[in-house]
Parts: C-alpha cells; structure tokens; sequence
C-alpha cells in the first residue's frame, strides 16, 4: 500500500509526520547547500570525471562524469560499435574499469572484433552469455561486476556499453506506445547511471539518411525522448577520404574509404558542440586532421591551363 501524502493527512498525523522528519538522518535528509558543498569538497574529482583518449571529443566535452548518459547513433554499419569500442581500449589505458552488454552480437563475434588491432583485449569486464536483455538484469550485471571487482586500490566500475537500447526493447512485450516505452526503458538507464556513479554510454541507431544528408539528432528512432534524456548526444557516420570535411552531405563511398565523422549535438554539461574526423583500421578509430588530407587532394588535383 502507498504512503498517503502528508497534505491528506490529518492534523495529528501530520504533526507526528513534520517530527519523524525534523529527527531524519537518513541519505536524503535536506541540508543546507554549503555544507554539501563542503562534503563534496572532500572527493577527488579525479574519481568522477573521465577522459576518453580521444583528444577533440575530450576537448569539448571536457571529458565525461560519473551519472552521465551518453547516446551514439548514426547510420547503421557506420562504426557506432567500432566508436565505442575506440573508447574501451583507450579508457583501459587510462586505468577505467568497463563493463560491456554487446546484445546485437554474440560475445565471441565481439571480442573478435575489439581484439583484431592488437591481437591483445583491452581489461574490460562483460557477461559469459547474454541470457536476459531486460533493464533488471542489465542492473544485476552491473552490481556484480561492482561486487567481484571493484576494490580501493583499482577503482569500481566506473564505465558501462550498451548496445544496443532496440536489443532491450522487444515489440512483443510492448503495451502500444513504443515511444513512451523506449523512452521509460532509457530513463530507467539514466537512472542507474545515477544510483552507481557510472557513465554510460548507450547506442541508439537512426533513421535513413534523406537526401543524402548527414544525419541529425532528430533522426534518432523511436523515442524524441531519447534526445531529452540523454546529457550527450553523438552522432558517427563514414565519409569519403576526399570529402571536404565543411560539407554536410554523405557521397558514395568506395572500398578505400574509411574516415568517420563524430559529431556533438548535445553537451548538456557544458554545452560546447563540434565534430571531428577518425580513421578507421581494424575495428579501432584513430583521429586525424582532415583538413590536411582535403588540403592535401586539392593541391594534387591538376590545375586547368586556361
């Protein structure tokens, strides 16, 4: 049964009310703002705010935090895996422990894919089979992994994949509203985000490009919520290696082709936006200078002689 709200309540209960909560000690007891400040004061930042190894993404997000989330989407074989995959290595790297949910692949195909540059696997930490999809076992996952390897001297999760946010949503289960139901299973995400400190990144895919335009954050599928509730939101998608890197247009790609533009719609935390451009070797995305490979191609077209 639900509590009744202290406005229903009657004039004795609610004087017995206002006391049990004078005398509460509990997490989310009110204080006064200066004193959580001073609180907070006493953690290294350090423990919260992450770097992703990629400079210009670093550079305009000022990195992720802890209690974000983060959406990637673009045009499905267009690298979003292969962006968050990127990710997990260099983080490894920088010493940040990850958890994966591949729930579009199989386990073998993935760590397959994310080993090929190397020949070596980043440290990172991933269910042996994916035997549930759903928003409570993904939870479960995440407190197990918290359980069995988080320590004082290593840090905790701190980093959780998922993709995709379509793989946990089954039109089978759904009750009508697929836009509402996706957008209760992203906040639920957000949520967990929260409640363990971690950054999540989760993948959405988008629609067709029309026109053979870039895609936009309003082309994300199924839910406009998805946008609301995400801190971030980064599109990826391939382009030509020749492409000037000012257009907005997607060309035909050939079979040398394999640069990839990311770009931030969304930076709720700081609200700088910009885009780059990686190039892609073996499942793993490097950043490049496009703009000296354009400058390049163009000297090296042939000049008319009239």
């Amino acid at each position: 049964m639900s509590k009744k709200l202290i406005k229903d309540l009657g004039v004795k209960d609610m004087v017995l009310r206002e006391e049990e909560l004078y005398n509460y000690k509990g997490e989310d007891r009110v204080i006064k703002a200066n004193e959580l400040k001073q609180e907070l004061s006493k953690v290294d930042d350090s423990l919260f705010h992450l770097n992703t190894g990629i400079p210009s993404l670093d550079r305009i997000l000022d990195g992720v935090e802890c209690g974000e989330l983060i959406v990637v989407t673009g045009i499905s074989g267009h690298g979003k895996t292969t962006f968050l995959m990127t990710l997990t290595t260099n983080m490894a790297e920088l010493g940040y422990k990850a958890l994966w949910f591949t729930l579009e692949v199989t386990p073998r195909q993935f760590l397959k894919k994310i080993s090929m540059r190397t020949n070596n696997l980043p440290m990172f930490f991933i269910p042996r089979e994916n035997t549930d999809n759903s928003i409570s076992w993904i939870e479960e996952k995440i407190v197990e992994a918290r359980a069995k390897y988080g320590n004082e001297k290593d840090g905790n999760v701190n980093v959780v994949f998922i993709d995709h946010i379509n793989a946990i949503y089954s039109l089978e289960q759904s009750r009508g509203n697929v836009s509402l139901e996706i957008a209760d299973m992203v906040a639920k995400i957000k949520q967990i985000a929260i409640k363990y400190n971690l950054v999540i990144f989760l993948v959405a895919h988008c629609k067709d490009p029309v026109n053979n335009a870039e895609p936009v954050e309003r082309d994300i599928r199924d839910s406009g919520m998805i946008v609301r509730l995400a801190d971030t939101t980064i599109g990826v998608w391939r382009v030509k290696n020749s492409q000037d890197p000012t257009s907005t247009r997607l060309e035909v790609l050939d079979e040398d082709d394999n640069q990839t533009k990311v770009r931030i719609w969304k930076n709720r935390r700081t609200g700088k936006l910009g885009y780059f451009f990686m190039e892609h070797k073996d499942h793993y995305l490097t950043e490049i200078d496009k703009s000296t490979t354009f400058d390049k191609f163009v000297k090296e077209i042939k000049k008319p002689l009239f």
